[in-house]
């Protein structure tokens, strides 16, 4: 039996819809409903609408183009006034109100040292780059107690010229956070958009970051997490325009802060080498082992080789700490915060602590190779024309950090913002994909 255009075209109406409403529960049930149906069945449906957006996304992709669509002057002259100002209205309004937002919770939250040692662990490493003292030594009199020096060059380096100015870093977090979002405005630009889903589109990700703001204590006052929602956005927006400069830099940010990305690259790069440009593939990688060996490896590893397990055993205690940290409930408030898996390990795994945090380690590696292995495969054993590839790695990101934020041993609110933040991506192009028949004419992505 062969499906009418009517059909197919209603099915596909039908799958968007469905990313929308999967996004708008996910964003409801992180922020103003976490935790609503209880520690065990809360991350359950979290990660279970994490897995329904990844593959409604892979499913409405399926058949069609991640195209930059061709504009006619006629076409062109008669809407880019309107998108323009649809565009520059949603993306004003929404970065003019988070920004006052976001001075308000600064203001909120001084001194900072009363309620949490990352932004004076963040002084610390500038105060030493800048006086030319060793930056990866133990933070003993800084803090007031022995911390080992867990933070990469990315997530420290943006705050020496806040140091030397003096002001404050958390406005350097939301400047990051901010040029993200310039780079996700450039490319709904780009897309050329009705005005209308331009308006909409255009303040997602600034209702998202409003929802985490006012729903998660401390998010902007005591954290930099949004900084990192920054890099991750360039690295997307890099990704789906096809510029390689842009991925090669926004890679090597996202890695030089955190190492929750490099089981995920190898997938991203080797569809890039086989699938479309071996020169850019190459080109990134060599930039991103390059950056890592000149900015990390020869200034700061090189003085210690033991200091990444050192790290790692560290954030274990830090880990068991964690787990013995009991609310007024009699449970540990990170674990069972609605967020993450952990709450299962503590309850119904055996052994010690030590044992059961293992366990939980052991599960999440696993799991993240399992979701690149399967990703992989998938894609490379599609039998009918594949989908696009950018498409299906940032699609496969979500899901890949989604996993990550789940199995985490602590699942700490601020760091799993994280994968919330990139549906903002999946709805971008759950709304922008186009059917086949309708991608004849594109305009070339830019290809650096």
């Amino acid at each position: 039996m062969i499906s009418s255009p009517r059909s197919t075209s209603s099915s596909r109406n039908g799958i968007q819809y469905l990313v929308y409403a999967l996004f708008a529960a996910e964003l409801v049930l992180f922020t103003w409903q976490r935790n609503y149906f209880g520690p065990f069945v809360s991350p359950t449906v979290l990660y279970t609408l994490a897995i329904a957006l990844t593959l409604s996304t892979l499913a409405l992709a399926r058949g069609r183009q991640w195209v930059l669509p061709q504009a006619t002057a006629q076409a062109e002259g008669q809407t880019m006034w309107l998108r323009l100002v649809a565009l520059l209205t949603s993306a004003i309004a929404g970065g003019w109100y988070n920004t006052n937002l976001v001075k308000v919770q600064i203001r909120a939250f001084r001194p900072v040292l009363e309620y949490a040692d990352i932004i004076p662990a963040l002084q610390a490493y500038a105060r030493r780059w800048l006086n030319g003292a060793e930056v990866y030594a133990p933070m003993t009199w800084e803090l007031g107690y022995f911390e080992l020096p867990a933070y990469l060059p990315a997530t420290w380096f943006p705050f020496i010229l806040a140091e030397w100015l003096g002001f404050d870093y958390r406005f350097v977090a939301w400047g990051i956070f901010l040029l993200g979002v310039l780079a996700y405005e450039y490319l709904l630009w780009r897309l050329r958009q009705p005005w209308l889903q331009t308006l909409v589109l255009a303040g997602v990700p600034f209702v998202v970051f409003y929802a985490l703001v006012t729903t998660q204590w401390g998010y902007v006052g005591i954290t930099v997490e949004y900084m990192m929602l920054g890099y991750y956005s360039l690295l997307v927006v890099g990704i789906l325009l096809r510029f390689w400069p842009l991925q090669a830099a926004a890679l090597l940010l996202c890695v030089l802060s955190r190492y929750s990305l490099v089981i995920w690259a190898p997938l991203y790069l080797g569809l890039m080498f086989f699938y479309d440009s071996k020169k850019n593939a190459l080109l990134i990688a060599g930039t991103v082992l390059l950056g890592v060996i000149g900015f990390y490896i020869v200034p700061y590893l090189s003085h210690n080789w033991g200091l990444f397990m050192e790290v790692q055993r560290s954030y274990t205690d830090a880990a068991v700490y964690e787990w013995k940290h009991l609310g007024d409930d009699g449970l540990p408030i990170h674990p069972f915060n609605g967020l993450g898996f952990a709450s299962f390990f503590y309850k119904y795994a055996s052994g010690s602590l030590y044992e059961k945090i293992g366990l939980l380690k052991t599960v999440h590696v696993g799991l993240l190779l399992t979701v690149v292995a399967v990703a992989a495969v998938a894609y490379v054993r599609q039998q009918t024309r594949r989908i696009d590839y950018r498409v299906y790695v940032v699609t496969i990101l979500k899901l890949y950090l989604a996993t990550f934020y789940a199995f985490l041993q602590v699942p700490y609110a601020y760091l799993a913002t994280l994968g919330l933040f990139m549906s903002v991506f999946l709805v971008l192009m759950t709304a922008c994909l186009r059917p086949a028949a309708e991608a004849g004419q594109i305009l070339p992505a830019i290809d650096a």
